[in-house]
Formats: C-alpha cells, structure tokens, sequence
C-alpha cells in the first residue's frame, strides 16, 4: 500500500531543533528510551498526551528547555509504543507490521488513548488473515482491551444453529454421494462430519436431534445403500545477430622488414608458457623497439642482462596464458597493421590481454577500438567482464554499454515503456509487448537488484496516471456493452468488440502484475471491487461463447491478483465489500472452471492456443487460495451464508472451499469455550 504522504513543513519524530517534548518510555524492569516528539501533533492524537500536557495536570516534569512524559508500559518490549508514536507523525499501513505487530500496536494505542492510531489496527486485523498462533495470541489480547475491539473478533463468534444444521447436511449429503464430489471434498466433509459430532473438550456442535434433520439424513443413507458406484474420468491438462564494424586496414609501407625473415632479423623472441612449451620468432629491433616499451626496455643498452643467440640477441617472453597465439599475433600487428575484426570479438580480446602484457599501445588502441564497436553475445559479455578489469583503468572503455546508467534516464524511458504498455491505440503490437516484458523483467527481483524502484514520487504519480486512464478506457467500454440491454448476448460475430475486451483485461493483468512488484495495487483493488458486477455481466454478455475462453481466463487472472492483495492483508476493504466480492468471483469462477479443456474451444489461432489456456493452473490455485483466506476473515455468519452456497451447488468442486469448511467448522464448535468470558461479562453488566 502507498503510505500517506507528509505535508509540507510537517514536523518530523526525533527532530531535535523543533521538538519541545521529551517522551520516555519505561519498562518494569527500569529499561527506558528517550524519544523527541512535539506537543502539538501528540495532543492532537493522542488523549494521554493531551491530558498530561495540559496546564490542569498536577505535576508537570521539566528537562532542559523542554517538558518531559513519562510512559510506564506494562511489556519488555517498546517497540509497539515507538511505532504508536510514529504512526501519529504519519500514519503508515498497518499490513508493514503483521498482525502480530498490529496487535502490539493496537495495545501501545489503547494504552495512549489514540483513536486514529488504533482505528487503523483494528481495520486490518478484521481483515487480515490469521493463522491459529495469531487466532490464539488476539484471543488473549483483545478481550484485556475493552469492548470497543471486540469487533475484531467477529469471525470467531458462535453462530446461531439453523446455519448449522444446513451446512452439516449438506456436508452429509456429498459425504455419502458417490457422483457429484470429488474425492478430496468427499473425505473432507466425512472426516469435518465425525469431528464436529465428537465429544471432545468442546460440545458437539450440532446434535441431530431434529426430526425433519434426521429425516434427511436417513433419506441420504437409503440413497447411498441403493446406488451404484461409478468413477469417471478427466482430462489432464497439462535468433543471429548482424553486422559488426569493419576497422580499415592500413597497408604494409614499401621495404618494410617482414616477421620471420631470416635473412635479415636481428632479434629472436622466444614466447614461454608456465608449462615450458616455447615458440621461436625471428624478428627485428627496429620494429619492436618502435612498437613496445617491453622490447624498447629489454634491448635498449641499459638492460642489466642481454642474451645473445649466434649474431642476434634473444629476448623470452614468459606468457601467462597456454595458448601463444595472441602474443604471436600482437607480434605480427607490430609489422603490418590487419584489422582485428579478422579475429572476432574473443580473438581481440586474447590480442589485448597480449599488447597490453606487451606494452604495445597502437594494437592495443586498435583493439579497444574493435571492442568498443563490434556486437557481443552474453558469452562475449562474461569473458569480458572477467578480462578487461584485470588489464588496468585505461582499458575500461571497453565496458562502457555495460555501466550502470544514471537514474534519472532510467525512469524516462521506462515510463515513456509504461505509457505504451497501457495504451490500446497508437502502439503496434511487436513495441507493446516488448515494453511490458522488459518491464517485467526490469522490475523482477532475481540476482540483480531492480533496475528501478519508483520509489519517487513524481514517478509513481505518473504511473497512476497511466493506470487510471487503462481503468478509464476500460470502464467506458464495459459500459458500451452493457448499454444494449435490450439486445441478446454477443456472440462470435462481433469479433472486433470481443478483440478489443480481451485486449483491455490483457493490459489491467499486466498492470496488476507490475504494481503488485511496486506495492501500488490498491487503486486496482478499489477499481475492480467496485466494478466486480459491471465486469461479470459484460463478460458473460460479450463471451457467451465458448470461444471466447481466453478473456474470461484473463478476468480469472485479474480477479485472483486482486483477491490475493486483499487476502494477504495488503489492501484492507471493509466486511461489506470482501463478502460481496467473495460471491461475485465464487459465481463467475464456478461458470468458468468447466469450459477450460472443453472439446469445442477452437479459436482462430488453432492449436497455438491450446498451450496458454491449459497452463492457467497456477491462476486457479492462487484463486482458489485467495478466496478461502478471504472468506476466513468474514464474520462468522457470513462464512456460513457462502460455505452453505458452495456445498450446495453441483459445481462445489471448484473452488475447493474445504480448507475454509475446516476452519469454519472449529471455530464454531468452539466459539463458546473460547469465547465464554463474552456471556461471563454479559451476565455480570
């Protein structure tokens, strides 16, 4: 979620040059910290602060030029009280701390009286979903805090028994069914059955002492004696690069001595590898000593030691390297100057590594110049990334297209990236779907660090705009078609709106994709919750098809990226709008499931198809999971309404709400024990 941004000359926690309060926090053990603080924003949040900083209270404690709080806090840990303060400085997501940071927070802001502070923890823990650890750790917590929290425990409340006994049948029924269930919601419903009727610690949750219940019951049981088993079956699913720059040539000069000529070389160079392998060169001083400071150095008259080999002098070479073909080649670039375009992008740099041992700086230049100009492949890349920094800083500029740009370029070309990702008009296809899978790939956290945050928040506001004009578009078209009420639903004749409905869900699921790496997917949760109805309905209305299978795979895909934001407590939505989102997608999802691997879906592409729609696992099951986390974190009778729905309906294979049936059906058989001191304080007001 995007934080609230400060306002203009807001001051800051810990400003020492505008802070006229001194806070400090103690525990029980006499451990204390010291927080700078203003007395105006603490007195505005906070009625604690208010109290004890207003001139009625009876002793006021003064250090240096400012006054001074004490806040005794009951726990070790001071963190939850720290963070209470900040968050009257600028109210941050509550889903940053978890629920056990939201609930600790929730003490230190009960504790300080500030509403706002706590109004926000209460709103995520409502919404957020719990493991058992969390269930068990705000049983113990929120009861302490008063009743004005209790509301956070809705969805553990004990439920009233008709809902009950409706469920539990229908339970029965798939337990005892041989046709409809699959066998996972079949075993689930049996075994949550002999759990919620044992006798355990907690009473049985239902007793089955009503006749018309049992009545039914027995209906199921003579049903089951007289069928016969039948299993059926179902479908698995299951370029080179161009160009390279040509360095011109420069021609051998007219009576230029000739590497290896015998007849009239001075010097012979003999090249050694660490193994003892050698290669004998005949070669002439002039041309060395002109063309290295290596053999300038060894033959000039000042070196101590000077071999000599019949009438010539003799100087070795101890290469680093086994193979002795650059140095043998950087020797022959001394005499006649060939492009180093003969020898590709890996033979230069074996040349370079050779001038350089060398010191031959005209071949070593020429090869910079070949390397800075010629195209790489990745494996060029890595050996010169290994390579050139061993050589020294003057070779570096061969690295240049490999340096890290400056961020501000960086954020012009992705957004102008982003503009085109989003727009359904000017772009062609090829530079649209390029830019969204490079940013994709920009943005994704692997072995390298994004290659941009947006954190800024220029950049960020640009990006909003981006999406709110995609949702714009999109909500003007869905309302073109559901404008023609009158008339039937469309089918493949009108391709061209089919075409354009696909395009624009494509381009929101790339959206949500991105944002979701940005932590910007609140706009699009709003959006699509408060659309969910408008979208189904023209859907169903412009795909009634089955051919149209793809676009509702994409609304899948939307739909499950904005109920996971919502399911892990990233975006907090009151009860109202996740029930009721709950229910639409449940629906459309039940609809859809069974067209996937639908002998019929033949699209236009043909068999190119068939691999994207039968690879939409991944989607259902994050769906399914998103869906099942939601539901657990309605009240307790709202999950009844919805489980009670989906053990009803002949499509309660999908979405399998099994885990959710478990919980719900612990939770209710023990919402009295746990929840006892509840009727306990009844009683006694």
């Amino acid at each position: 979620m995007s934080g609230v941004r400060r306002a203009a000359g807001r001051p800051k926690i810990g400003d020492l040059a505008t802070s006229d309060v001194v806070v400090r926090l103690r525990t029980p053990e006499g451990r204390d910290e010291w927080l700078y603080c203003h007395s105006g924003v603490l007195a505005a949040g906070s009625r604690y602060f208010a109290d004890r900083l207003s001139d009625d209270w009876p002793t006021c404690q003064i250090l240096g030029s400012r006054y001074c709080v004490e806040v005794h806090c009951q726990e070790l840990d001071l963190s939850p009280h720290v963070t209470a303060l900040r968050l009257l400085y600028a109210a941050e997501p509550c889903s940053r701390f978890g629920v056990r940071g939201a609930l600790g927070v929730l003490q230190a802001a009960a504790h300080l009286a500030c509403p706002r502070v706590a109004a926000a923890c209460v709103d995520y823990l409502e919404s957020a979903p719990w493991d058992e650890a969390d269930e068990e750790e705000i049983l113990r917590t929120i009861p302490c805090l008063g009743p004005q929290y209790e509301c956070v425990l809705a969805r553990l409340r004990p439920i009233d028994p008709a809902p009950v006994a409706g469920i539990l049948l229908s339970a029965f029924r798939h337990a005892t069914s041989t046709r409809s269930p699959p066998q996972e919601l079949k075993s689930a419903a049996q075994e949550q059955l002999e759990y919620m009727l044992t006798e355990d610690d907690d009473a049985p949750l239902l007793a089955f002492d009503d006749d018309i219940v049992r009545s039914q019951v027995k209906d199921c049981v003579a049903a089951l004696l007289s069928s016969r088993r039948r299993s059926s079956g179902e479908p698995t699913a299951a370029g080179g690069r161009a160009r390279a720059s040509q360095m011109s040539g420069v021609r051998r000069a007219a009576g230029r001595p000739k590497i290896g000529d015998l007849a009239t070389s001075d010097v012979v160079v003999r090249l050694r590898t660490p193994e003892g392998r050698d290669e004998w060169l005949y070669c002439h001083s002039g041309v060395l000593a002109a063309g290295s400071r290596y053999f300038a150095d060894r033959l000039s008259d000042d070196w101590p030691t000077c071999q000599i080999l019949g009438s010539r002098y003799c100087v070795e070479v101890h290469c680093q390297e086994l193979d002795l073909s650059p140095h043998v080649t950087a020797l022959r670039l001394l005499y006649a100057a060939e492009p180093c375009s003969r020898f590709g992008v890996r033979g230069a740099l074996g040349v370079l590594q050779a001038a350089a041992h060398l010191a031959c700086p005209r071949v070593a230049a020429a090869c910079v110049d070949y390397l800075e100009s010629a195209p790489w492949d990745e494996a060029d890349e890595e050996e010169i990334l290994r390579t050139i920094p061993c050589l020294g800083p003057q070779y570096e500029c061969v690295l240049a297209r490999l340096r890290p740009i400056d961020p501000a370029p960086v954020a012009g070309i992705l957004l102008s990236a982003f503009r085109h990702a989003t727009s359904t008009r000017s772009p062609p296809q090829e530079l649209k779907s390029a830019a969204q899978e490079q940013l994709e790939y920009m943005l994704t956290e692997d072995d390298d660090a994004p290659l941009l945050a947006f954190d800024d928040d220029i950049v960020r506001s640009q990006v909003k705009d981006c999406v709110a004009a995609l949702l714009s578009r999109f909500s003007g078209f869905t309302s073109s078609i559901l404008m023609e009420q009158g008339e039937a639903p469309l089918g493949h004749g009108d391709a061209e709106v089919q075409q354009e409905l696909h395009s624009l869900v494509s381009d929101i699921s790339w959206v949500c994709q991105i944002l979701s790496k940005l932590e910007m997917m609140k706009c699009v949760v709003v959006y699509w919750i408060g659309v969910s109805s408008d979208v189904v309905e023209a859907v169903n209305k412009a795909c009634g098809g089955i051919g149209c299978l793809k676009t509702r795979l994409k609304v899948i895909e939307v739909s499950a990226k904005v109920l996971e934001a919502i399911a892990f407590g990233n975006i907090v939505l009151p009860t109202e709008k996740r029930c009721d989102a709950v229910n639409v997608w449940i629906g459309f999802a039940r609809r859809t499931k069974p067209l996937v691997g639908h002998p019929e879906h033949d699209d236009d592409d043909g068999d190119a198809e068939a691999p994207k729609i039968n690879l939409d696992s991944e989607v259902w099951q994050s769906l399914e999971s998103a869906i099942v986390s939601i539901v657990l974190t309605l009240p307790s009778n709202s999950q009844a309404d919805i489980l009670s729905d989906w053990l009803q309906s002949k499509h309660a294979k999908y979405p399998d709400l099994t885990e959710a049936f478990e919980v719900w059906c612990y939770r209710s058989k023990a919402a009295k024990r746990r929840l006892s001191f509840l009727s306990h304080a009844n009683r006694v007001s």
